[in-house]
């Protein structure tokens, strides 16, 4: 996208004359500082799409990524972000009182919140299907249970290293994992 200093500009090829939009990335449309104008179909469905998909995708560059340690873990929070927007999607098709514009060939589009909220239930379907193929809570339960076995035999080994006998190192286990299944 074309620059002027910090400003993104709109960059899309003038009708009438040489060169290129020097109005702001999305000026006159919902999505500022991305994609193209209103005078270069910046309020089109596809664009405007385009343009939120432009700016999301900057936003994880600007909070950077972290390498997956746990998958199983991580696909149950994918999962609880996609209904999240599957929902908050809903919300906003709810209150259109139309569900497809004209364009400015005259052409039907269906709106882009409806055309959204569809790819948001597909994507919702398709990773909560994986997770249920996958068995994924029985996973997940299988993880957590052998974490706590080994932080309870950690646990005795540090008591024995205490030099406690084994009926305190005993009382002591129970109490420990009694408030660690707690937490």
């Amino acid at each position: 996208m074309p620059r002027y200093g910090d400003r993104r500009l709109c960059g899309a090829k003038k009708r009438q004359g040489e060169g290129t939009c020097g109005q702001p990335a999305g000026w006159g449309t919902p999505h500022a500082g991305a994609g193209s104008c209103k005078l270069h179909g910046g309020c089109m469905p596809n664009n405007r799409r385009a343009a939120a998909e432009e700016q999301a995708r900057e936003e994880v560059m600007r909070l950077g990524f972290e390498p997956v340690t746990d998958p199983l873990a991580q696909l149950a929070s994918v999962a609880g972000e996609l209904v999240a927007v599957k929902d908050r999607l809903r919300e906003h098709v709810e209150r259109l009182t139309h569900i497809r514009t004209l364009s400015a060939e005259g052409t039907e589009q269906v709106r882009a919140e409806l055309s959204a909220y569809q790819q948001a239930l597909r994507d919702t379907v398709s990773v909560l299907a994986a997770m249920a193929r996958l068995n994924i809570g029985e996973r997940l339960a299988k993880v957590s249970e052998a974490q706590l076995e080994l932080m309870e035999k950690a646990l005795r080994y540090a008591l024995d290293d205490a030099g406690l006998g084994l009926e305190e190192q005993d009382r002591a286990a129970n109490v420990f994992t009694r408030h660690l299944r707690a937490a």
